[in-house]
Formats: C-alpha cells, sequence, structure tokens
C-alpha cells in the first residue's frame, strides 16, 4: 500500500520498499526516498510502526530505517589480538 509523501507543491505516493527511513525532525515525520529526495509524512511513528513491513526496525525514538547490512571493516592488527 502506498504512501503519501509530501514535498513543497507535490504529492507523490511512495513506495514502502522504496523508503530508506523515516525520521523525525522538528516535530515532523519524513520519508527519505530513493530518489534522493525528502517527503514529510503526514503521519506520526508510532502510527505507522504497525502498517509498516518488520524490515523496519526503530532505531531510535526519532528514526526508523530499513534493516540493510552494513558490512563492519575489522581494524588493522585485530586478528592478531587475542
Amino acid at each position: 500500500m502506498p504512501l503519501p509523501g509530501y514535498r513543497e507543491d507535490e504529492i507523490k505516493l511512495l513506495e514502502i520498499q522504496q523508503i530508506e527511513c523515516f525520521v523525525v525532525e522538528r516535530e515532523k515525520t519524513y520519508a527519505y526516498y530513493a530518489d534522493g529526495k525528502r517527503y514529510h509524512i503526514r503521519k506520526r511513528l508510532y502510527e505507522l510502526g504497525s502498517s509498516l513491513p518488520g524490515n523496519f526496525p526503530l532505531t531510535n525514538p526519532a528514526a526508523v530505517s530499513y534493516n540493510l547490512a552494513i558490512p563492519i571493516p575489522k581494524r588493522p592488527g585485530a586478528e592478531s589480538r587475542q
């Protein structure tokens, strides 16, 4: 189910699979979309929570991010320490 996103004078139906994360800034909820733009969402994070698939974990009280695997590089010499 697409989610309406607002940007200046534009309204765009955002596909959930293309949303990278949701963030609250100055008491407004925004979706960062795959097109690189930020869209205002006229819902609070807690209202979105029940309608989002499980791959959007709450990362902190002001953000929900798409669950992507991000490789963490090892520090040089970390293997030799034990």
